[in-house]
This record gives C-alpha cells, structure tokens and sequence, in this order.
C-alpha cells in the first residue's frame, strides 16, 4: 500500500510548529501543520496524554495510519482540522485512546449478512 495522496511510500512528513496554543480537552496542546498535495492538516498535538508514544507505536502501521508515519508528530493528536480544496473542511476529535487486546467478534460480519456472488457478465 502507497502512503498518502501528495507523498512517497516511506517518506517522512514535513510537521511544521504554528506557535499557536491551546488547551482542548483538559490538555495543554500546540498546533502543527502538515501539507499533502492541496490538502493541509492541522493538527492540535500534547505530550501531556498518557502513554502517547506506545499507544503512537501500536497505531503506526498501516491500514490504520492511512501510510502516514505518526511517528514524526511530538505528542498525541488531540484534535485535527483537514481542509481540502473542493471539499469540505472534516475536524476530528480524539475522545480516548487505550493499549488491550480487540475480541476478534469485532471483526466479525453481524450474522444476519449473507455472502452474494456477483453475478457473470452475460456472454462470459
């Protein structure tokens, strides 16, 4: 899998410190940016959150990091604003994060859902 649209497989992000601060959610946060092609991300980062560098850990690999390498951002993304041309403006909010082991009934289609075969395209 490639990394983000605007980046190289494997590339490095270009975070780059605002200077801006903030408090959201109890924690002491700055604000970075980051660009990818005509999308700019701005993401409100704190050292502050429990155990960020292994929960960061845990979560930089892909599918689950979309190819970007959350490693280069100095804390925990507590809130980020995605602004893309043609597009509307997306905020996310991190309400909690956690270590533990996911029941595989998780990943389970509910059991109500049927396998279909698509069907032939006629003369095939």
């Amino acid at each position: 899998m490639g990394g983000p649209i605007g980046m190289a497989k494997g590339a490095k992000l270009d975070v780059k410190a605002t200077g801006r601060k903030d408090k959201i959610s109890g924690f002491d946060v700055e604000e970075y940016t980051v660009v990818l092609g005509s999308t700019i991300y701005h993401s409100w980062v704190t050292k502050d959150y429990p155990n960020y560098k292994a929960l960061l850990d845990a979560m930089n690999v892909e599918p689950l990091n979309g190819g970007i390498d959350l490693s280069a951002f100095p804390g925990m993304s507590i809130k980020t604003l995605v602004e893309s041309k043609n597009l509307p403006a997306t905020t996310i909010y991190l309400e909690s994060a956690k270590e533990g082991t996911i029941d595989p009934a998780e990943f389970r289609a509910p059991a109500e859902y049927r396998w279909m075969e698509i069907p032939a395209k006629r003369g095939q």
